[in-house]
């Protein structure tokens, strides 16, 4: 399926960066450096997930979040991330990842989220209403979307 949104884009989201940054990224600068300072968003989103929560972690990255999510509230994460260097990563962190894009096709086989999370996510998305669009059967009808993006500020 084409989408004329995504056409010519990179895949890698950091590859996006390039021109406003001499070079992109580095893809894993955030890799481990998740902690629970109530004052960083790794601490902020932690203490949104209920103890317990079924989590999908969209764009996971590596999955360091992810990790702290199960440590801290003995969450039970998937995540979903498109890199395939960076999903492989992840997986090695021993929580189940999907190495792709959301999909409807999924919803019969992770079913149903208490939480979704799009930590630094959606500002690297071409069309992220969309996203929020096509999430919303993954989550509970009484289900958060937990959503953080970067403070240039």
């Amino acid at each position: 399926m084409s989408d004329t949104l995504t056409e010519g884009l990179p895949v890698d989201p950091d590859q996006g960066a390039v021109g406003f940054l001499a070079t992109a990224p580095d893809p894993y600068r955030y890799d481990g450096n998740h902690d629970l300072d109530p004052h960083e968003v790794g601490g902020m989103i932690t203490a949104l997930v209920p103890i317990g929560a079924k989590v999908l972690d969209v764009g996971c990255s590596t999955g360091a979040l992810a990790v702290v999510m199960r440590d801290q509230r003995d969450a039970q994460v998937f995540r979903i991330e498109p890199d395939v260097s960076r999903a492989a990563r992840a997986a090695e962190r021993g929580i189940r990842v999907h190495a792709g894009v959301l999909s409807p096709s999924l919803l019969p086989s992770v079913g149903q989220f208490d939480v979704a999370v799009y930590a630094d996510v959606l500002e690297h998305l071409v069309d992220p209403l969309r996203e929020l669009q096509e999430v919303a059967p993954f989550v509970k009808s009484d289900g958060l979307v937990i959503i953080s993006v970067p403070n240039v500020a």
